[in-house]
């Protein structure tokens, strides 16, 4: 039976099995050599290309097994983790409608834009999360948590509404992260939490002019982190912790 993580986005111990998206060999192998397993999913057609294998636009994991997906992947999800529990959403077209499931959570504060599946946003609700509004609707891959009470992002309204809700926050410059198609990616999308304090770039941290503020930054809050060396820095929908 899968053991699966309470907080997938600040995961309470070391991320093991998680979902990415398909055509990232690379960071894959990456990931492998950390210790950690993936499994890839299709890309999803109905929205742009340059996210359609993006993991945070097609899943959210609330915890203990309970997804929401694109109705498209939940077959795909159910055969690869069948004691999941999977409610499935449209996810389609162009923006707001790719970013009903890209939600940011912090132990019981989620974040999301106004887009935020309406079932999603129910259900926080009712498991005692807090939801505070932001401008942003790639709200997961504007930001990520590090550990419980900080955020590192580089969006303004996601710093501005962090840093009310009590959280420490590093707001960088946007830019430096490659997103294909676009003329930049943002930072959340381009690294993942694979333990409490633990985080990886997909990418050289090096490329981002921001380095120096964030490696003090994740200093600051205990957390170490890995990079891959002389690989441009990439937004890739970051990962969908798992167990």
């Amino acid at each position: 039976m899968t053991d699966f993580l309470r907080t997938p986005q600040t995961p309470e111990r070391p991320v093991r099995l998680a979902l990415i998206g398909d055509g990232n060999k690379d960071f894959v192998d990456y990931l492998l050599s950390l210790g950690l397993v993936t499994i890839q999913l299709p890309p999803n057609e109905k929205i742009d290309p340059s996210i359609a294998n993006h993991a945070d636009a097609q899943v959210f994991h609330l915890g203990q097994g309970r997804f929401f997906a694109d109705s498209d992947v939940c077959p795909f999800l159910l055969k690869h983790l069948p004691q999941a529990m999977v409610t499935p959403i449209t996810v389609q077209g162009a923006y707001p409608g790719d970013c009903k499931l890209n939600v940011l959570c912090v132990e019981k504060t989620a974040f999301a834009g106004k887009s935020m599946d309406e079932c999603l946003a129910q259900v926080l609700i009712g498991t005692g999360h807090r939801l505070v509004p932001v401008h942003q609707g790639y709200t997961k891959c504007s930001a990520a948590a590090i550990g419980d009470n900080a955020i590192l992002t580089d969006d303004a309204s996601i710093a501005a509404a962090s840093a009310k809700e009590g959280f420490d926050v590093l707001q960088i410059e946007k830019g430096d992260v490659r997103l294909s198609g676009h003329a930049y990616g943002f930072i959340g999308g381009a690294c993942a939490m694979i333990d409490r304090s633990h985080l990886v770039f997909f990418g050289d941290l090096s490329y981002h002019r921001s380095e120096a503020q964030i490696t003090a930054f994740l200093k600051k809050h205990g957390c170490r982190f890995d990079v891959l060396k002389h690989y441009p820095l990439t937004d890739i929908g970051g990962i969908v912790a798992v167990s």
